[in-house]
């Protein structure tokens, strides 16, 4: 796990503020750095000095391009893991951040083919697969990945990122210009003109709470991001110049049912244990994040069977809450007895707010829709204060498997109906009523609306959004908002652009939106951004390519039966998750009381919110100014666009954004 910086233009290229861009990441990469420099002939210079004072005043001029890294050791911890790294009689050259979990399988398959390593490391090994297959090595790659390489034969640029996008890739293209890096302020860095916020996707995030991350664009005007499962090719002949940009890999469109249900709940466990097992592959410590809930206590619990005790036992890291309802460390407590963990808790309260707000958002680039993200920073706090440097995450399932259902899913009761397939709708109807304690009128009621607004939804135009405008009306000054409503993305659902029925399942079209466009994105940013302030690897398992396309392929009464979310995996786990835990229907995750926190520091948000200029074209300061301190004194008031505007303004401040 490390951090990559690379700038590639006909412009003059100072080396001093590459060094500085590459360095302001050095919490991704505290263990060593490296650089690589290419001029117009094709040559490459190793310059050594953290800050390239060694680069040569000469060399300015010369340059046509340059490579930055910097490293967290976890797979072969010598020197021998040095980047950039070059293959084929440094011919070939990578800066790569993640893992390539399967590593060990392609080298012995490169190997029979005649290649032969130096080192210990993944890094290597892809080297060889690209120089063995190319682009195609892109599809033998279990992992999560963002990487560059450099093939000075081809005179071309090699840029990937893995299939989910668990690894962060932003870069900028104009003209003569392409400049990459792990995290946005590196390329604030480098480009300071790029400091304007981009006003589209800032409006999504505080008026609708989204995440930002529907498309590729972000936060910043000017800077884009890699989407996941898409590679680019740059010529560099004649500076760089784009000249394929392609997607490699996309969810399965074919729905399967299994010929028995018992194979489907066995192959699932087979393919999360096996995910698990490659993933415990590390030269350093390791833990898990565990919240309580079903899935990362079925990862827990399948980790425990595989690697636990001593001389290094696994740990685990778990976040209580403020508010007791929202609490949720007895279920975790459990899975840590019965499985022989070391098991590490902590609560985060107003002072940790106020004390690491601005650290919290620098670290991440971007605001956060929601406290859990800041309870999300202190798992990872805690694992590094454990010692562990690499954690296992349970990221990913609820988007396959119906999770986000707190209750009964009425879309999914809709679909039976509406293709009149009414014995299963009749069946799941009952079966909701009975698990969710609701009435025949409740479930009634629910499943008219749910049908009500799904016809009605093409009928009225995007910019008749009574709800939208009541939601922000005090906070957002009303120019604002009716210039953003016809030009937003997820409003308009721009995101999709001509999958919009993909699916014929609308449970299935739902899980696509959230796994490509709306939900996961922006989830696997905020964990790499916490995780590695940290200087910590998070691994996903339930993101192995492999268990996302048997899940996705499952049809939608695998996931969603007898009023359960997540069905198969239920059934996947008994006899591996207690019981208590596996039939739950109360889950709350790693959830923060957004209000209490922002009520414990209600004298520092007052600050924040005085720094508001007068004449702001986007908050109404005066209504706010107003209401702040009531939406804080009653969790019946509390709306969470106040922690969406908090962080806004501390976003705006920390990294001197202009509207």
């Amino acid at each position: 796990m490390c951090g990559i910086t690379g700038y590639f233009s006909e412009k003059k290229l100072r080396p001093a503020s590459f060094a500085r861009a590459n360095n302001l990441i050095r919490h991704r990469g505290p263990d060593d750095y490296g650089y690589l420099m290419l001029d117009h002939n094709f040559s490459v210079a190793e310059p050594v000095a953290e800050d390239l004072s060694d680069a040569g005043q000469a060399a300015e001029g010369e340059l046509i391009g340059m490579l930055g890294f910097r490293r967290l050791s976890i797979i072969d911890l010598s020197s021998n893991g040095h980047q950039p790294m070059s293959y084929r009689r440094k011919r070939c050259w990578i800066v790569f951040n993640g893992e390539i979990y399967n590593y060990l399988e392609l080298r012995k398959e490169l190997s029979a083919k005649g290649h032969q390593f130096q080192s210990g490391t993944d890094t290597e090994v892809l080297l060889a697969a690209y120089t063995e297959w190319g682009v195609e090595c892109l599809q033998r790659l279990n992992g999560m990945w963002a990487f560059a390489i450099l093939d000075l034969d081809k005179r071309q640029l090699f840029c990937s990122r893995d299939r989910l996008g668990i690894k962060p890739f932003y870069y900028h293209l104009s003209e003569g210009l392409f400049c990459f890096a792990s995290e946005a302020k590196q390329l604030l860095s480098l480009l300071p003109e790029l400091r304007q916020a981009n006003r589209s996707v800032l409006f999504d995030y505080l008026a609708i709470g989204t995440y930002g991350n529907e498309t590729d664009d972000t936060f910043f005007e000017g800077i884009q991001k890699l989407t996941a499962g898409t590679y680019m090719l740059f010529d560099l002949q004649d500076g760089p110049k784009l000249k394929n940009h392609s997607k490699y890999w996309e969810l399965p469109i074919q729905l399967q049912a299994p010929g028995r249900e018992a194979e489907a709940y066995g192959r699932i466990q087979e393919l999360l244990a096996e995910s698990i097992g490659l993933r415990l592959r590390s030269d350093v410590p390791l833990g898990i994040c565990l919240s309580g809930g079903l899935d990362s206590s079925g990862i827990s619990m399948l980790a425990a069977q595989q690697r636990n005790g001593p001389p290094d036992p696994l740990r685990l890291f778990t976040i209580g809450s403020l508010d007791a309802s929202m609490d949720e460390t007895h279920y975790a407590r459990l899975i840590a007895e019965q499985a022989n963990f070391e098991h590490y808790t902590k609560v985060p309260d107003s002072n940790d707010l106020c004390d690491e707000l601005s650290t919290f958002i620098w670290h991440h680039d971007e605001p956060l829709i929601k406290a859990s993200m800041f309870g999300g920073y202190h798992v990872y706090k805690l694992a590094k204060e454990s010692g562990a440097t690499v954690v296992l995450d349970g990221q990913g399932a609820d988007e396959m498997m119906g999770g986000y259902n707190f209750g009964v899913y009425y879309p999914y009761l809709v679909e039976l109906l509406s293709s009149l397939r009414l014995g299963p709708f009749l069946k799941e109807w009952h079966a909701n009523t009975r698990l969710h304690n609701a009435s025949n009128l409740t479930i009634g009621k629910g499943v008219a609306t749910k049908a009500l607004k799904q016809l009605l939804r093409p009928v009225f135009p995007q910019q008749y959004q009574p709800a939208l405008k009541q939601k922000t009306q005090g906070w957002l000054k009303r120019d604002f908002i009716r210039e953003s409503i016809p030009a937003s993305i997820r409003i308009n659902k721009s995101y999709l652009a001509g999958e919009e029925n993909a699916y014929s399942s609308g449970f299935k079209q739902d899980s696509f939106e959230l796994l490509r466009f709306t939900n996961l994105p922006g989830i696997l940013r905020q964990v790499d951004r916490n995780s590695m302030a940290f200087s910590v690897e998070a691994r996903v398992p339930f993101l192995d390519h492999r268990l996302v396309e048997y899940l996705f392929s499952l049809p939608a009464n695998y996931h969603l039966r007898g009023g359960y979310t997540k069905y198969a995996y239920r059934k996947a786990m008994e006899g591996v998750v207690p019981e208590q835990i596996l039939w739950r229907t109360d889950k709350k995750g790693f959830a923060m009381p957004d209000r209490l926190l922002l009520k414990g520091a209600s004298e520092y948000i007052a600050d924040i919110i005085a720094q508001i200029p007068a004449g702001s074209p986007l908050y109404d300061k005066p209504s706010i100014e107003k209401i702040y301190r009531q939406e804080l004194e009653s969790d019946d008031r509390y709306r969470p666009i106040y922690w969406r505007v908090v962080n806004a303004l501390v976003w705006q401040d920390t990294f001197g954004i202009t509207l």
